[in-house]
């Protein structure tokens, strides 16, 4: 799939994650999405880094390991067991992008 298109795919919530004291929030915003929105299938979520140049890289790839972190750690403490699929793109000339996706309604969403 493109990015362009992957840019545009209407999900549950984008959040923005731009400097470490963010990843906390962001982790404990997405596993309560995905309490919320699992059973039904339909969780989506959009996590935007920077990007700007090496040293933008090398950031985004810190605070990427740090969410996921957080996020596993957060969904271990609520005793899930994660059924996701990750993609993760160029969306802009400002930001990566990486869309977390119940994997059921991923297969759904790339088949249309």
């Amino acid at each position: 799939m493109n990015s362009i298109l992957l840019s545009k795919l209407s999900v549950y919530s984008t959040t923005e994650v731009k400097e470490m004291s963010d990843v906390h929030k962001v982790a404990v915003d997405i596993v309560n999405a995905y309490i919320d929105l699992n059973p039904k299938r339909k969780f989506s979520y959009r996590i935007l880094l920077p990007r700007k140049g090496d040293s933008s890289n090398l950031l985004a790839r810190k605070l990427g390991l740090a969410v996921q972190g957080e996020i596993l750690l957060t969904m271990k403490k609520h005793r899930l067991k994660p059924s996701l699929k990750e993609i993760r793109y160029l969306h802009d000339d400002a930001h990566y992008g990486w869309l977390l996706m119940d994997a059921d309604f991923m297969d759904d969403v790339i088949k249309d």
